[in-house]
Protein backbone atom coordinates (compact mmCIF):
# COMPACT_ATOMS: atom_id res chain seq x y z
CA UNK A 1 0.00 0.00 0.00
CA UNK A 2 2.84 2.54 0.56
CA UNK A 3 4.22 1.50 -3.06
CA UNK A 4 1.46 4.25 -4.90
CA UNK A 5 2.32 6.93 -2.14
CA UNK A 6 5.90 6.75 -2.49
CA UNK A 7 5.30 7.03 -6.28
CA UNK A 8 3.02 9.99 -6.19
CA UNK A 9 5.07 11.70 -3.61
CA UNK A 10 7.98 11.48 -5.75
CA UNK A 11 5.92 12.95 -8.64
CA UNK A 12 5.25 15.62 -6.72
CA UNK A 13 8.71 16.64 -6.03
CA UNK A 14 9.91 16.20 -9.30
CA UNK A 15 6.98 18.64 -10.47
CA UNK A 16 8.33 21.49 -7.52
CA UNK A 17 11.57 21.10 -8.72
CA UNK A 18 10.17 21.41 -12.46
CA UNK A 19 8.91 24.72 -11.01
CA UNK A 20 11.97 25.78 -9.15
CA UNK A 21 14.03 25.93 -12.63
CA UNK A 22 11.07 27.76 -14.06
CA UNK A 23 11.44 30.62 -11.61
CA UNK A 24 15.04 30.52 -12.27
CA UNK A 25 15.13 30.75 -15.77
CA UNK A 26 12.69 33.11 -15.18
CA UNK A 27 14.94 35.69 -12.89
CA UNK A 28 17.77 34.61 -15.88
CA UNK A 29 15.12 35.96 -18.56
CA UNK A 30 14.78 38.99 -16.15
CA UNK A 31 18.94 39.87 -15.26
CA UNK A 32 19.38 39.66 -19.56
CA UNK A 33 16.75 41.82 -20.02
CA UNK A 34 18.50 44.63 -17.16
CA UNK A 35 21.49 44.04 -19.03
CA UNK A 36 20.75 44.70 -22.18
CA UNK A 37 18.33 48.04 -21.78
CA UNK A 38 15.67 45.96 -21.44
CA UNK A 39 15.38 43.86 -24.31
CA UNK A 40 14.20 40.37 -24.97
CA UNK A 41 16.42 38.14 -26.50
CA UNK A 42 14.69 36.53 -29.66
CA UNK A 43 13.52 32.98 -29.58
CA UNK A 44 15.02 30.00 -31.80
CA UNK A 45 13.67 26.69 -32.19
CA UNK A 46 16.77 24.85 -32.63
CA UNK A 47 18.08 22.67 -30.03
CA UNK A 48 21.82 23.05 -29.37
CA UNK A 49 23.96 24.39 -26.67
CA UNK A 50 27.30 23.34 -27.91
CA UNK A 51 28.90 23.76 -31.38
CA UNK A 52 32.20 22.96 -33.05
CA UNK A 53 35.31 25.69 -33.88
CA UNK A 54 38.85 24.41 -35.10
CA UNK A 55 37.82 20.79 -34.22
CA UNK A 56 37.00 21.80 -30.31
CA UNK A 57 33.46 21.64 -28.89
CA UNK A 58 32.80 24.70 -27.34
CA UNK A 59 29.33 26.52 -26.60
CA UNK A 60 27.21 27.54 -29.54
CA UNK A 61 26.72 31.34 -30.74
CA UNK A 62 22.96 32.44 -28.87
CA UNK A 63 22.28 33.86 -32.70
CA UNK A 64 23.22 30.74 -34.56
CA UNK A 65 20.23 29.04 -36.23
CA UNK A 66 20.72 25.43 -34.22
CA UNK A 67 21.17 27.36 -31.13
CA UNK A 68 18.57 26.44 -28.19
CA UNK A 69 16.84 29.64 -27.06
CA UNK A 70 18.36 28.70 -23.60
CA UNK A 71 21.80 29.51 -24.75
CA UNK A 72 20.80 33.13 -24.59
CA UNK A 73 20.54 33.79 -21.12
CA UNK A 74 22.50 31.01 -19.60
CA UNK A 75 25.09 33.57 -19.20
CA UNK A 76 22.38 34.93 -16.20
CA UNK A 77 22.30 31.47 -14.72
CA UNK A 78 25.67 29.53 -15.56
CA UNK A 79 29.10 30.88 -13.96
CA UNK A 80 31.09 32.36 -17.35
CA UNK A 81 34.12 29.85 -15.85
CA UNK A 82 31.84 27.24 -16.95
CA UNK A 83 30.64 28.81 -20.19
CA UNK A 84 33.78 28.79 -21.62
CA UNK A 85 34.69 25.40 -21.55
CA UNK A 86 35.93 23.76 -24.77
CA UNK A 87 37.15 20.33 -25.79
CA UNK A 88 36.12 17.37 -23.81
CA UNK A 89 35.34 19.77 -21.16
CA UNK A 90 32.80 21.58 -22.51
CA UNK A 91 30.24 18.83 -21.19
CA UNK A 92 30.26 20.44 -18.28
CA UNK A 93 28.25 23.12 -19.83
CA UNK A 94 25.39 20.59 -20.91
CA UNK A 95 25.49 19.26 -17.65
CA UNK A 96 25.04 22.63 -15.76
CA UNK A 97 22.49 23.69 -18.52
CA UNK A 98 20.55 20.45 -17.56
CA UNK A 99 20.30 21.34 -13.66
CA UNK A 100 17.92 24.18 -15.68
CA UNK A 101 16.56 23.89 -18.65
CA UNK A 102 15.63 19.80 -18.53
CA UNK A 103 12.42 19.11 -16.87
CA UNK A 104 12.91 16.38 -14.09
CA UNK A 105 9.85 14.54 -15.88
CA UNK A 106 10.35 15.02 -19.59
CA UNK A 107 10.08 11.52 -21.56
CA UNK A 108 10.37 11.81 -24.84
CA UNK A 109 11.66 15.62 -25.57
CA UNK A 110 15.42 14.69 -26.48
CA UNK A 111 15.05 11.55 -28.88
CA UNK A 112 12.62 13.60 -30.79
CA UNK A 113 14.31 16.54 -31.41
CA UNK A 114 17.40 14.44 -32.23
CA UNK A 115 19.20 14.90 -29.07
CA UNK A 116 20.08 12.28 -26.22
CA UNK A 117 17.47 11.71 -23.38
CA UNK A 118 19.19 13.57 -21.05
CA UNK A 119 18.98 16.89 -23.61
CA UNK A 120 17.96 20.46 -21.44
CA UNK A 121 15.60 21.47 -24.06
CA UNK A 122 12.41 20.99 -22.59
CA UNK A 123 11.04 23.89 -22.25
CA UNK A 124 9.54 26.07 -24.82
CA UNK A 125 9.33 29.46 -25.28
CA UNK A 126 6.99 31.53 -26.34
CA UNK A 127 7.91 33.13 -29.65
CA UNK A 128 4.83 35.97 -29.54
CA UNK A 129 6.34 37.57 -26.51
CA UNK A 130 9.61 37.57 -27.14
CA UNK A 131 9.66 37.57 -31.01
CA UNK A 132 11.42 34.61 -33.25
CA UNK A 133 13.34 33.40 -35.65
CA UNK A 134 13.52 30.09 -37.82
CA UNK A 135 16.17 28.41 -38.32
CA UNK A 136 17.71 30.71 -40.60
CA UNK A 137 15.13 33.84 -40.60
CA UNK A 138 15.95 37.29 -38.81
CA UNK A 139 14.37 38.04 -35.75
CA UNK A 140 10.77 39.64 -35.75
CA UNK A 141 11.79 42.16 -33.44
CA UNK A 142 13.56 42.64 -30.10
CA UNK A 143 10.65 43.59 -27.43
CA UNK A 144 11.39 45.32 -24.31
CA UNK A 145 9.90 43.74 -21.57
CA UNK A 146 8.38 46.86 -20.46
CA UNK A 147 6.35 47.02 -23.27
CA UNK A 148 4.38 44.49 -21.47
CA UNK A 149 1.69 45.60 -19.63
CA UNK A 150 0.21 42.84 -17.68
CA UNK A 151 3.03 40.20 -17.97
CA UNK A 152 1.50 38.20 -15.42
CA UNK A 153 -0.96 37.14 -17.52
CA UNK A 154 1.86 36.58 -20.83
CA UNK A 155 2.82 32.52 -20.98
CA UNK A 156 7.15 33.01 -20.94
CA UNK A 157 7.95 29.66 -21.28
CA UNK A 158 6.52 25.91 -20.24
CA UNK A 159 6.86 22.48 -20.34
CA UNK A 160 6.46 21.57 -24.07
CA UNK A 161 7.83 19.28 -26.72
CA UNK A 162 9.12 21.36 -29.07
CA UNK A 163 11.51 24.94 -28.19
CA UNK A 164 9.31 27.31 -30.08
CA UNK A 165 5.62 28.30 -29.06
CA UNK A 166 5.33 30.05 -32.43
CA UNK A 167 2.17 27.95 -34.15
CA UNK A 168 -1.04 29.00 -32.94
CA UNK A 169 -3.42 25.78 -31.94
CA UNK A 170 -0.63 23.16 -32.77
CA UNK A 171 2.18 24.34 -30.46
CA UNK A 172 0.25 26.25 -27.75
CA UNK A 173 -2.23 25.25 -25.18
CA UNK A 174 -4.84 27.66 -26.56
CA UNK A 175 -6.98 26.26 -28.99
CA UNK A 176 -7.25 29.58 -30.77
CA UNK A 177 -11.19 29.31 -31.14
CA UNK A 178 -10.55 26.14 -32.71
CA UNK A 179 -11.74 22.34 -32.04
CA UNK A 180 -8.64 21.85 -29.62
CA UNK A 181 -5.05 22.99 -28.97
CA UNK A 182 -2.09 20.95 -29.95
CA UNK A 183 -4.09 20.30 -32.83
CA UNK A 184 -0.89 18.76 -34.61
CA UNK A 185 -0.20 16.15 -32.67
CA UNK A 186 -3.96 14.93 -32.00
CA UNK A 187 -6.45 12.30 -34.65
CA UNK A 188 -5.99 14.13 -37.88
CA UNK A 189 -2.65 16.06 -37.08
CA UNK A 190 0.33 15.96 -39.42
CA UNK A 191 2.49 14.24 -36.12
CA UNK A 192 -0.65 12.44 -35.24
CA UNK A 193 0.65 8.74 -34.65
CA UNK A 194 3.96 9.49 -35.41
CA UNK A 195 4.68 11.17 -32.04
CA UNK A 196 2.51 9.37 -29.41
CA UNK A 197 3.44 11.45 -26.22
CA UNK A 198 2.99 14.83 -28.19
CA UNK A 199 0.60 15.98 -26.01
CA UNK A 200 1.39 14.09 -22.73
CA UNK A 201 5.09 15.77 -22.78
CA UNK A 202 2.76 19.11 -22.60
CA UNK A 203 1.10 17.32 -19.32
CA UNK A 204 3.67 15.26 -18.71
CA UNK A 205 3.04 16.65 -14.19
CA UNK A 206 0.35 13.60 -14.35
CA UNK A 207 -1.93 15.63 -16.56
CA UNK A 208 -0.81 18.90 -15.79
CA UNK A 209 1.78 21.29 -17.17
CA UNK A 210 3.64 23.68 -15.27
CA UNK A 211 3.95 27.40 -17.19
CA UNK A 212 6.60 30.27 -16.62
CA UNK A 213 4.61 33.63 -16.25
CA UNK A 214 6.49 37.15 -17.79
CA UNK A 215 6.54 38.51 -14.46
CA UNK A 216 8.06 35.18 -12.84
CA UNK A 217 5.93 33.36 -11.50
CA UNK A 218 4.52 29.58 -12.36
CA UNK A 219 1.60 28.22 -12.12
CA UNK A 220 0.29 24.71 -12.92
CA UNK A 221 -2.75 23.92 -15.24
CA UNK A 222 -4.31 21.18 -15.89
CA UNK A 223 -4.64 18.91 -19.03
CA UNK A 224 -6.88 20.45 -21.61
CA UNK A 225 -8.32 21.10 -24.80
CA UNK A 226 -7.64 24.79 -24.31
CA UNK A 227 -10.75 25.99 -25.55
CA UNK A 228 -11.12 28.33 -21.93
CA UNK A 229 -7.90 29.46 -22.35
CA UNK A 230 -7.60 32.73 -24.43
CA UNK A 231 -5.18 33.43 -27.05
CA UNK A 232 -3.84 36.15 -25.58
CA UNK A 233 -2.43 34.07 -22.85
CA UNK A 234 0.48 33.48 -26.03
CA UNK A 235 -0.24 36.47 -28.54
CA UNK A 236 -0.56 40.22 -28.87
CA UNK A 237 -0.46 42.72 -31.16
CA UNK A 238 3.08 43.89 -31.50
Amino acid sequence: MLLPAIGQGRRQMLKIKCASQLRQIGAGVQLYANAYKGALHYGRSGTKWLTTVAGQSVLIDNSAGSAYWGVAYAPMLIPSTTLRLTGSQAAEIVRAAFQIWHCPSAMSVGPYLGETDDAPITYGINGYVVGSAGSTTAPTHFRKLSSYKNPALLVLAQDSLLTLLNNRDKTTLSSFGGVSNLTQYRPGGTEYGNITTGVREYFRHRGQSNILWLDGHVESLSETLGKEIPSTWYLLPL
